[in-house]
């Protein structure tokens, strides 16, 4: 459980992680306190829950003096993510999590499927999936990795079970040709050689949802459990960090270059992690880079508002999220929604852990 330091501010008192550059309202509400506390210079308290809603974020907190506090933040999307976690196991090789709270948020796309095309470009043919908007509430936290998963970290499982990706096994995958501008079927292509130059910081690519899940399962076995995929929702909800727009950093495409490895930008290559800016709750690569596979099975959004959503059952499609090196800015907004099949594997597909 996350522990923060907090300072007696007067009468309200503010964890210190939400203090730094903060010109938000402010309003803290005490709901049960020992009185003598507001004398103290600083107190440790757990946080019980964090959530975010409507814009505000609210916290639950206990101390051994202090029953319960509620504290509430207006502008709270604005706040910068202050856990984070590197799990010592030698499987994860340096793989850094940050806590994404429990709250509410609108899943899917404000825009209509016209409005996106007209202002970011693309088919609206394709966005109708990104409908209708509904609200999510999810009930639990839980840690995201700060980057997708890199080449060095996915070559410690290779070596220590000899696995052959999908793509090595079979003797092929998908490469990406410039100059027709979509993907070819090439022979040897695999995640060592996804058809560029590869270094150690870049997320792996060529890798199916199906070795991700091999990949987890390894991890799963080394002492540690909980590691996966994030589902649909939660990758959405980590991604816009509180926000409601287009991107995590508001609605003008033109800024993506500050945050994201997209078609205008990256010279059809995937780039090492982590050089572009975090979103506001500290995660790279959310947006571009290499399109990151959910746990979901593809389907329909719901009509209304729904809980701890998993997707579908069962379907043929498994979901896919962020865009990649070759996506226009319109398939990088936080909302936009693609498919493959969990056999699937090319230049652009890479994974994220979950826990």
């Amino acid at each position: 459980m996350p522990v923060f330091i907090a300072k007696a501010l007067g009468d309200t008192l503010l964890p210190q992680p939400y203090m730094a550059g903060i010109d938000h309202e402010v309003m803290v509400v005490t709901l049960a306190i020992d009185l003598d506390l507001a004398e103290s210079e600083d107190f440790r308290f757990h946080v019980l829950a964090i959530g975010r809603n409507h814009g505000h974020t609210l916290a639950v907190l206990t101390n051994p003096r202090c029953i319960v506090l509620l504290v509430l933040v207006a502008g709270g999307a604005a706040l910068a993510q202050p856990n984070l976690e590197a799990p010592a196991s030698p499987r994860l090789g340096g793989i850094k999590f940050i806590w994404i709270p429990t709250g509410s948020f609108q899943m899917g796309s404000q825009a209509g499927s016209a409005e996106i095309e007209s202002r970011y470009g693309g088919e609206a043919r394709f966005f109708g999936v990104e409908h209708p908007r509904h609200g999510v509430r999810l009930t639990r936290g839980f840690w995201l990795g700060s980057c997708p998963v890199l080449n060095e970290q996915f070559e410690i499982f290779v070596k220590a079970t000899g696995y052959r990706t999908e793509a090595e096994r079979e003797g092929w995958g998908l490469g990406y040709d410039g100059k027709i501008g979509h993907s070819n079927k090439v022979n040897g292509l695999a995640w060592q050689h996804p058809g560029h130059r590869i270094q150690a910081r870049q997320p792996v690519v060529m890798v199916s949802w199906n070795d991700a899940q091999a990949y987890i399962r390894w991890l799963n076995g080394g002492g540690e459990e909980g590691y996966r995929l994030p589902t649909e929702a939660e990758w959405e909800c980590a991604c816009r960090a509180g926000s409601a727009s287009a991107y995590s950093f508001g609605d003008d495409a033109s800024r993506l270059g500050e945050y994201a490895w997209f078609a205008q930008n990256a010279g059809y290559v995937t780039h090492p992690a982590g050089q572009k800016k975090p979103n506001p709750w500290g995660l790279y690569d959310m947006h571009g880079n290499v399109w990151e596979w959910c746990q979901d099975w593809m389907g329909d959004y719901p009509s209304g508002s729904v809980v701890d959503p998993k997707g579908p059952a069962s379907g043929q499609y498994r979901v896919l999220r962020g865009g990649s090196w070759h996506s226009p800015a319109v398939y990088c907004r936080s909302a936009n929604r693609r498919t493959y099949g969990p056999d699937s594997r090319n230049i652009s597909l890479g994974f994220r852990l979950a826990r």
